[in-house]
């Protein structure tokens, strides 16, 4: 029955209300027999993208910034 609710893509924080299993019980059945289903990122998204990261590594490269200060400034111009 949980394999089920699963895959019918209903939450892992929902299942066990409808089925009155531990979330840590549904975790454990899902990673071993639902390894398809897509999980959540989890935490916050990035506030810099992969090139602004780039960027600032490039601005203290080559000495346009020396400090983290002076690379935020770098950054604002550009975003």
């Amino acid at each position: 029955e949980i394999l089920s609710l699963l895959d019918s893509w209903l939450s892992g924080n929902e299942t066990p209300s409808q089925t009155g299993v531990s979330i840590t019980t549904i975790s454990i059945l899902c990673s071993r027999h639902c390894p398809y289903l897509i999980k959540s990122p989890g935490g916050h998204p990035k506030k810099l993208s992969d090139g602004n990261i780039q960027h600032a590594c490039c601005c203290v490269g080559s000495a346009k910034a020396e400090n983290a200060g002076q690379v935020t400034r770098e950054l604002r111009d550009i975003i």
